[in-house]
């Protein structure tokens, strides 16, 4: 009797608490169902209407100073520096910057002169006895093999005077060699010998920088289709040079700028687009899985458009498609997407 008092307790209580959640349940949804409804407030937007333009795209690099006129000056022969302009120097077109020593050139030179006026001396003397020896021929006086000698042995003389004039003409060259100018107004950027020093033919003595003849390099990837470069406020046409570096594609930009410095790196703005078209910025494109869109303003909802890139550069981004006249919603990224999910917006003036 006691076991089922206890069951039926136990049902009772069990009853009561699925009573009570029951109730606590049923006042709560009327309390939602008497509740005012959450108010959707739109998403206020700028928008703007393209129209076309001349639109110029650059971005920025840095670009090496270059300059096609930089030399580096060598001795043509061995000799002894007699004197050499130091490094830092400035120098003109045809400015002696080196002077080699020529007292064992003139002293050979001297020389030579007196052995050639010496083989003239002898040519003469045999043609004029070789002259004679013809004429006593006539008279059967003289052989023919003497004569035949004398012929021979002019030969010779000649053969020796033409050998020695060759010779002459290459120590006046050395001559010159010794006096070395400079081919351009610049300055001497470096040294590498010294006064007293011994040079050695081919070996470089100074370096001149040119002041002028300056050029940018421009490495910029292949793809890129570079049109001109912007620099120091003006734009100038660039020259592929058809090679790489690095598999970066290398151009060449004349300047014409005196203020430069060989080596040196500068910035550079590199015009990638520039022609009429219709300029979009950042905001008003969102991409999403591969795709670009921009969002067309549609009542008070965004109707998304697909896109297609053309060339985008720091000023923002043109597309092939048609927008003039169209509106388009301005805003960040995670805005386009609460957009693009079906939030209405608003239109801010």
């Amino acid at each position: 009797m006691s076991k089922i008092i206890k069951v039926g307790v136990v049902l009772l209580l069990v009853a009561g608490v699925v009573f009570i959640a029951i109730t606590k349940l049923k006042e709560k949804e009327a309390r939602n169902a008497s509740a005012p409804e959450a108010k959707i407030y739109p998403i206020v937007v700028k928008t703007l209407s393209p129209k076309e333009k001349d639109v110029k795209l650059t971005l920025p690099y840095l670009a090496e100073v270059q300059n096609d006129k930089d030399v580096k000056l060598s001795s043509r022969i061995a000799a002894r520096i007699v004197s050499i302009k130091r490094s830092g120097a400035l120098v003109k077109k045809g400015e002696v910057v080196v002077q080699l020593d020529t007292t064992n050139i003139e002293s050979t030179l001297a020389s030579l002169k007196e052995e050639l006026k010496s083989a003239k001396i002898s040519l003469e003397n045999l043609e004029a006895t070789h002259k004679r020896t013809l004429e006593l021929l006539k008279v059967h006086g003289a052989s023919i093999e003497e004569s035949q000698k004398e012929a021979s042995l002019i030969a010779k003389a000649r053969a020796g005077i033409v050998a020695l004039k060759q010779k002459e003409i290459e120590l006046k060259n050395n001559l010159s060699y010794a006096t070395i100018t400079s081919p351009v107004n610049g300055r001497v950027a470096k040294t590498f010998s010294n006064q007293g020093a011994l040079s050695a033919p081919g070996k470089p003595l100074l370096a001149i920088s040119s002041s002028n003849g300056f050029y940018l390099l421009v490495r910029v990837p292949t793809e890129l289709p570079l049109i001109s470069v912007d620099f120091a406020g003006k734009e100038y046409s660039v020259t592929a040079l058809g090679s790489t570096f690095h598999g970066l594609a290398e151009y060449k930009v004349y300047v014409g700028n005196k203020k430069l410095t060989t080596g040196d790196r500068v910035e550079v703005n590199v015009v990638t687009f520039h022609q009429k078209a219709v300029l979009l910025p950042f905001d008003t494109i969102l991409n999403r899985n591969n795709r670009s869109y921009v969002f067309l303003v549609k009542g008070d909802k965004a109707e998304p458009k697909e896109v297609h890139i053309i060339q985008s550069a720091q000023e923002g981004v043109v597309v092939s498609e048609d927008l003039q006249g169209k509106q388009l919603v301005v805003a960040k990224p995670d805005i386009l997407l609460r957009l693009l999910s079906g939030y209405s917006l608003e239109v801010k003036e």
